[in-house]
């Protein structure tokens, strides 16, 4: 990229690298407003022949029925063009709000970078005024070479006993805070360029969007154009331009832009990343958004970028024919197999599974019931891709409006069928606090016995989660809000939990280890991407199952050099006289209210008072580390 940009220029902190937020989009916008225009004005004479069509008697003459062919031609033709440049409404729209979200997000980089470049200078200063010239010889300013302080700048001299130049023991201190603060700008500067890449790459990626979405343009088919499979391959001059063009477009303008148009809106925005869609979908007035979650449930409910309450709209709209269909399946199985022939049958079993899940998602949560609970449930996640059980996250307490979100993780042998039971848990949790809010995240396939040992499903299960952290905190940014962010993860479910915080930066502020089943091998609390006094960790002194799963070679977080800190669950009396109770068992949640006391979520646990205060910034009381006779992971 060719700038005087210090930023971009040769030996810079984004050198080398391209602006993916080029281009002009007041141009794409009058284009596509133009393309909408003639789609209208042929579909209007495709029309206008059709009824003019109507009055040609099959009984005429041979001249008259050739008429008929002819105008039945261009009508086809003509209806050909009007879907034609109502594709090309739809891609460059699409394709402008991809472009704005990127050169948004490259604003916001460069503004950045530019802070961190300001403040190495503040930090070179610091260094020059202590060590002037003589120290520093001939080294020369540049941004990416901190200079090393010299030993005897640094050292009392051994006749002296005071340093030369000088030089005082403040004044090393000094220095060495600045080289420290400049090391953690270069960190800064390095992130700043990763996520600058990303962002090229995205550009890469809408350019390639757009020109498939103009490769499969009907007009093209009509043809007979051979497909292409690469950027810029049948675009003319003019058309290239309009692709690299970009600009703000708001949800107001989109929503102006597509009107009645639902379908059109939606498959919009499914070409877009979640950036795009968050940023559009807080922009649309609550009228559109219920006009498309109406329209099309499942794909609103399944949007990454669409507001956790419109997730849960649309996903409860989506509860009675999920279930309608499950019936069919469950009669179906028990038609082909036999009243009892599922028994030992896992395709069989699995229908059985799904109707039960979705018979109690009906009861909770059809029309609308969850919002009414207190406190409110909100189905913010429902895949039902999969045959068996349905994946899926409950908001536990609003999160669009909620200051502190925690994500509960839960391990072995959790699905939907638990939600019950891990809602109550976090109820207690949330313990009434109307700005807190605790997700039930069941959207893995949680391992049973035979497989906990395995670290597959873990992996898959990580990926969704740090999926779903991130779309959580880019919708609330598209919003305008913003949340701390925790992780409580049990048994397998802190496997799941650290492979995901390890994956990248998730924006999560804590998190909480209990009864873990092992830590992948070669993931400590540091690779976690949370501050390392943030990171908690727990086993009862009674839970000998969590010893079980780590005998698959996974590591044990309570071990003092993996990281974190230890907090308490074997039970204790608080200096106000207030007994809290020991963590009896392996298990977070029990069956019942009743069932739930001495687990690690139980009510009147040391295990839950601690998990509170920690999400709060409050004290905990201490946790033993394991010793050699309690643990062998």
């Amino acid at each position: 990229m060719e700038t005087g940009d210090e930023l971009f220029a040769a030996g810079g902190p984004l050198g080398g690298l391209d602006d993916p937020g080029r281009g002009d989009f007041a141009e794409i916008l009058r284009s596509g407003q133009g393309f909408a225009l003639q789609a209208q004005t042929y579909r209007a004479m495709a029309e206008n022949i059709s009824g003019a069509g109507a009055l040609f008697d099959a009984n005429v003459s041979q001249a008259t029925a050739a008429l008929t062919g002819t105008a039945s031609l261009l009508q086809e033709r003509l209806g050909t063009a009007a879907a034609t440049f109502d594709g090309y409404r739809a891609t460059f729209i699409a394709y402008a709000v991809s472009v704005e979200a990127i050169a948004s997000e490259c604003s916001r980089l460069r503004a950045r970078a530019t802070a961190e470049l300001a403040d190495i200078r503040s930090h070179a200063r610091a260094i020059d005024r202590v060590l002037g010239s003589e120290a520093l010889g001939d080294w020369t300013f540049r941004w990416d070479v901190i200079p090393d302080t010299p030993a005897a700048a640094v050292s009392p001299s051994s006749s002296s006993g005071t340093p030369p130049f000088g030089i005082d023991a403040a004044d090393v201190a000094t220095v060495e805070r600045a080289q420290a603060a400049w090391r953690e700008c270069l960190n800064q500067l390095a992130t700043v360029r990763q996520l600058w890449q990303a962002q090229v790459d995205a550009r890469a990626r809408a350019d390639e969007a757009a020109v498939r979405g103009l490769d499969d343009l009907p007009v093209f088919d009509a043809a007979g154009v051979p497909r292409t499979g690469h950027v810029g391959s049948r675009l003319d001059a003019d058309t290239s331009d309009l692709l690299r063009a970009w600009a703000t477009l708001d949800g107001a303008a989109f929503e102006s832009a597509y009107g009645t148009d639902a379908d059109g809106a939606l498959a919009a925005l499914g070409t877009m990343p979640v950036a795009q869609v968050a940023g559009i979908w807080a922009g649309l007035s609550p009228a559109f958004r219920k006009r498309l979650a109406d329209r099309n449930p499942e794909r609103v409910g399944t949007m990454p970028g669409v507001s956790p309450l419109d997730r849960d709209y649309a996903n409860v709209q989506r509860l009675q024919g999920l279930y309608d269909a499950a019936v069919s399946g469950y009669k179906n199985a028990a038609t082909n197999r036999g009243a009892r022939s599922y028994d030992g049958d896992p395709a069989a079993a699995d229908t059985g599974r799904r109707l039960n899940a979705f018979r109690l998602l009906l009861a909770r949560y059809g029309n609308g019931d969850g919002r009414r609970l207190d406190p409110p449930e909100f189905l913010i996640t429902l895949d039902a891709s999969s045959p068996g059980q349905p994946l899926l996250a409950v908001s536990i307490g609003n999160l669009e409006t909620a200051k502190s979100v925690s994500y509960v993780v839960p391990g072995m042998n959790s699905s939907a069928a638990e939600l019950p039971d891990y809602a109550r848990a976090a109820g207690r949790i949330r313990d009434g606090e109307q700005d807190q809010a605790v997700i039930v995240w069941l959207d893995y396939m949680s391992p049973g016995p035979s497989d906990v040992l395995a670290s597959d499903r873990a992996r898959v299960g990580a990926d969704r989660l740090a999926r779903g952290i991130l779309q959580q905190g880019i919708e609330r940014g598209a919003a305008g809000s913003s949340a701390t962010t925790s992780v409580i993860a049990h048994s397998y479910g802190s496997t799941v939990a650290t492979m995901a915080l390890a994956q990248q930066p998730l924006g999560v502020d804590s998190v909480i280890i209990v009864g873990s089943a092992g830590i992948a091998d070669g993931i400590v609390a540091a690779d976690l991407h949370v501050p390392s006094a943030s990171i908690f960790v727990a086993q009862a002194e009674k839970d000998g199952l969590a010893t079980v799963g780590r005998l698959s070679g996974r590591a044990n977080p309570e071990q003092e050099e993996w990281g974190a800190r230890a907090f308490g669950v074997d039970g204790v009396a608080l200096a106000d006289g207030t007994v809290l109770d020991a963590v009896q068992q392996h298990n977070a949640v029990g069956s019942s209210e009743d069932d739930d006391r001495g687990k690690y979520f139980g009510d009147g646990t040391e295990s839950l008072h601690n998990i509170r205060r920690i999400l709060m910034g409050e004290s905990i009381t201490r946790g033993a580390r394991p010793n050699s006779m309690r643990y062998v992971g």
